[in-house]
């Protein structure tokens, strides 16, 4: 196959910091099994009893609320807002959710349900034929708080994406299938014109990485009159014999993430380098046709003193490596956002019940009083409102760009968000010398 006819690369993989491929952590328990996702919420969907507190339990840590250990890349589907979500567990309100078509290396995170066509991602994988996109062997889903990604950084349908975040199952569904949920960090990249409109991946486009990171993360334990780690059940029969209003408080992690968090991405331009075009047969004895060199441009706010470098992949010079280290001792403190209550009749409150979970008890736990329900709903999180247009790197040679530089803004709650560009730019002329020629060899190009 010419080299002009195979396939190009990615725009965008997750990495190791030498740039090769991410593994994941594998589980202590066998995979290679259909049921092996069913056996990790005991064939029991989510209950909101103490011993089946989580509607979202993780395949790494079952009794965790915050691991995140898991990254995958592949082909974005079908981003839409959740039509139904458990208000008690939701304090920004509705979920984002999408879902990816995993690269190959990736499907081992796929529990059976998520491999069936006709299954609970059947509109996914009509979208995906609908758009052309093959699916191999399943999607799997993605789901966070809506409020918590600000439009510009929310995936389109065939974005390319790489996410890393907590796997897990879903106990909120009878087929119990996986997701990632929340992703701490997710990155989208687009081939787009000199405007940021989609184009073509051709010499002239640009490579647009987006990056954004998990500012609050929603816990599923609650906490009233000084006792903490309380399932759903307790919590709600606490609040319903409350004299006066019944008012409900989802509640939120004091930090998004826990731990040391080391994540790299890598980002390639839409081609490979163009091949500068050859001089007309034998010609003027010097012709100079136009040489490219690959630049970069890139910013990225954060709240703490996080590390963020931008290089050369070392497996790869003509991709960059754009690695994050996240710490959760340097995370500042902020405010609680601020917020407001919405209230819930028990039928606005049924009906946002997931299909499959097991909460009958809620009609009965509320509807003996014959009281709304108000619900502490959060305020979505800003961005920041004074670093966004300092220390934008702007384009540069590879061999010139600066490793590290960002804004810093404390007051803000998103550990790191921001963008990069990735281009082929017009260097200037490269000579090309015309070489003697035998039975018609064509010219050499030279410096």
């Amino acid at each position: 196959m010419a080299p002009d006819q195979l396939p190009l690369p990615q725009l965008l993989d997750i990495s190791q910091l030498n740039g090769s491929p991410r593994p994941n952590p594998v589980p202590g328990f066998a995979t290679n099994y259909p049921s092996w996702a069913t056996d990790v919420v005991s064939g029991r969907t989510f209950d909101g009893t103490p011993d089946h507190p989580f509607e979202w339990v993780s395949v790494l840590n079952q009794e965790v609320e915050q691991d995140d250990e898991v990254g995958l890349a592949g082909t974005a589907l079908r981003p839409d807002m959740s039509s139904s979500d458990l208000p008690f567990t939701h304090p920004f309100g509705p979920d984002f959710e999408f879902t990816i078509v995993p690269d190959p290396p990736y499907d081992s995170l796929l529990a059976e349900a998520n491999k069936v066509r006709d299954g609970a991602y059947r509109a996914s994988w009509r979208a995906a034929e609908n758009s052309g996109i093959h699916v191999p062997t399943g999607v799997l889903g993605v789901e966070i708080d809506a409020a918590l990604v600000p439009n510009e950084y929310q995936v389109a349908h065939g974005d390319r994406v790489a996410v890393y975040g907590r796997w897990i199952v879903d106990a909120g569904h009878p087929e119990f299938h996986t997701e990632i949920h929340p992703p701490l960090l997710m990155a989208r990249a687009r081939s787009v014109d000199n405007h940021g409109n989609l184009a073509p991946r051709n010499a002239s486009a640009t490579t647009l990485f987006q990056l954004w990171s998990r500012p609050y993360q929603a816990g599923q334990l609650f906490s009233n009159d000084g006792d903490t780690g309380l399932a759903l059940r307790e919590y709600a029969g606490r609040i319903a014999s409350a004299a006066g209003d019944i008012q409900a408080f989802p509640p939120i992690f004091p930090q998004p993430f826990q731990g040391i968090h080391i994540v790299a991405f890598t980002v390639r331009p839409p081609v490979l380098m163009p091949a500068p075009p050859k001089p007309g047969p034998l010609g003027p004895p010097i012709a100079q046709v136009p040489s490219v060199q690959l630049q970069c441009s890139y910013h990225f706010t954060v709240n703490g003193p996080y590390g963020v470098e931008v290089i050369p992949s070392p497996a790869d010079p003509s991709s960059i490596l754009v690695i994050i280290a996240l710490n959760s001792i340097s995370y500042p403190a902020l405010p609680e956002p601020a917020h407001e209550f919405d209230r819930y009749s028990i039928e606005k409150l049924l009906s946002q019940v997931p299909g499959g979970a097991d909460l009958g008890w809620l009609e009965s736990e509320f509807l003996k009083i014959k009281k709304y329900l108000y619900v502490r709903r959060y305020a979505a999180p800003r961005m920041s409102q004074t670093q966004d247009l300092i220390n934008v790197v702007p384009f540069s040679p590879l061999n010139s760009l600066p490793r590290s530089a960002t804004a810093t803004d404390s007051s803000q709650p998103f550990p790191i968000y921001g963008w990069l560009k990735l281009q082929w730019v017009n260097a200037g002329p490269l000579v090309a010398t015309a070489r003697a020629t035998v039975s018609g060899g064509e010219p050499a190009y030279g410096n």
